[in-house]
């Protein structure tokens, strides 16, 4: 992880990041739906294809916001 050590190099001052926290973070953000919409995908390939295009549409929309 470059996080940690990046905050460190580029914040002024005695600047400390929780590394193992900075990785949860990322796990529950982002790896873990992915590994379950990976599954989802898997296991029900028909409702990934029929909900693929509101969700595209969502993502966009939602994206667009900021």
């Amino acid at each position: 992880m470059t996080i940690p050590t990046t905050v460190a190099l580029l914040m002024p001052g005695n600047v400390a990041a929780d590394a193992l926290g900075i990785a949860w973070l990322v796990f529950a953000v982002q790896l873990a739906p992915l590994a379950v919409g990976l599954a989802v995908d898997v296991r029900f390939g028909s409702l990934t294809n029929r909900l693929y295009s509101p969700m595209q549409r969502l993502s966009n929309y939602s994206c667009s916001l900021f």
